[in-house]
Order: structure tokens, then C-alpha cells, then sequence
């Protein structure tokens, strides 16, 4: 979900702005959380690597946030 989300890749879920802002920042707080419990693995360690070049995910790893993501409703749009 990280990377479809932080590299521009169409999920086909629609948010509102404020839906889609609360909804990455959980993504990224609990990437935060899952770095922290595993320091040294280096899957996890690639997978932020890889990440970091996107801006917006940048911008959302620098806050330092740390949770578990929660849930949340959302509406898919499905052909």
C-alpha cells in the first residue's frame, strides 16, 4: 500500500483531500512505528530508502509521527 500510494500508482479508493492527507500519514506513522521495532531489518530499511524519493513521503517521515495505522472507510471505485 506504501508504495502504490507514495509512487503514483492508482489505487482506484476515493478521498477527500483531508481523507487522503489523514490516511498517508497514517501509512507513514506506522512504517515509523514498524522501523523502530525493527531497526536492523533490511527489507524494512530498502523500503524506506525506496520511498524517500517521493515528496510527499518525505515531508510525512520527517514529522517523526509514530502509530499503529487504524482503520478507516473507504469507497473503491471499481469498473
Amino acid at each position: 500500500m506504501l508504495l502504490r500510494q507514495f509512487e503514483g500508482t492508482p489505487i482506484g479508493i476515493r478521498y477527500t483531500p483531508a481523507e487522503l492527507a489523514t490516511f498517508e500519514d497514517s501509512l507513514v506513522a506506522d512504517l515509523r512505528t514498524t522501523s523502530s521495532r525493527y531497526p536492523h531489518d533490511p527489507d524494512v530499511g530498502a523500503l524506506v530508502t525506496r520511498l524517500d524519493r517521493s515528496p510527499k513521503f518525505r515531508e510525512r517521515w520527517a514529522l517523526r509521527s509514530v502509530a499503529q495505522h487504524q482503520s478507516g472507510h473507504k469507497v473503491v471505485e471499481h469498473p
